[in-house]
């Protein structure tokens, strides 16, 4: 599944109440990176596409 800004927030959602029913989910622009346990990683993430 692929869920891009409004569309992230939607996915999102769906996998935290159905996480058995997707097995992949790619967000593009999540919201509130701060909030993931992995915030670090995906701050350092976030700017390497940047400065690339």
């Amino acid at each position: 599944m692929f869920g891009s800004s409004g569309g992230a927030v939607a996915t999102l959602a769906l996998v935290t109440a159905h996480p058995g029913d997707v097995s992949t989910l790619v967000v593009h622009e999540p919201p509130l990176i701060g909030a993931l346990p992995d915030a670090a990683a995906a701050e350092r993430a976030g700017q390497a596409v940047r400065d690339a």
